[in-house]
């Protein structure tokens, strides 16, 4: 998909799922069932908190998680199947980003990544994970993930929403920085890679 038809989709989702437009961020809740569904939408932000806090023992589990995307991953014919990590201090903060030159993510991917239990590898005996939660983990080491495939680029921040973990925002050249940054210094040709501005605590 072109980068336009990529944004298109994501502010449909938006809409669509989480009830967020470019005009009204979040929907008036004035009204009673706009305001059940604000309650809701604070439940499932509380249990999103607890899966990524509680789910794993380590920090560095979340990093596991991310490789393993990469291994079940698409790949094309013919390309070596390669992943990297990379780590940098500087003057726009710590990060943590994993690289790999995958074909990249599909709208199912997409639709996935913004849900709970919804993975695209579930019941795919050649991949090795299907809890279609593992990329929650991330928020151990980052409020403000972002993934970075092909002409897709989004971001999702937990403080911002309620649900905030799986409400995803476009992320415009100017913001870009980070992700040009690790590519950069990357011996691979990635087309795909997940960036973790990592947090204040973790950075030092």
């Amino acid at each position: 998909l072109s980068e336009e038809k990529w944004r298109e989709l994501v502010s449909e989702l938006r809409r669509d799922q989480f009830g967020i437009t470019e005009d009204s961020e979040v929907k008036d809740t004035s009204n009673k069932g706009n305001t059940l569904v604000a309650i809701q939408r604070r439940r499932l932000d509380r249990a999103l908190s607890r899966l990524s806090g509680e789910l794993y023992s380590s920090n560095a589990h979340c990093i596991y998680e991310l490789l393993q995307n990469s291994d079940d991953a698409q790949y094309t014919q013919g390309d070596t199947a390669t992943c990297e990590i990379v780590g940098v201090r500087s003057e726009l903060g710590s990060f943590l980003a994993v690289l790999s030159n995958e074909k990249g993510f599909t709208k199912a991917n997409l639709k996935a990544i913004c849900d709970v239990g919804a993975s695209t590898k579930a019941g795919d005996v050649h991949t090795i994970g299907e809890k279609g939660i593992g990329f929650k983990s991330v928020f151990r080491l980052s409020d403000n993930p972002q993934i970075h495939s092909n002409d897709l680029h989004i971001a999702f921040n937990p403080n911002k929403y309620p649900a905030g973990a799986i409400v995803p925002e476009w992320i415009p050249p100017e913001r870009r920085t980070l992700y040009q940054k690790a590519k950069s210094l990357s011996s691979t040709n990635c087309k795909s890679g997940v960036l973790l501005p990592l947090k204040s605590s973790l950075s030092n």
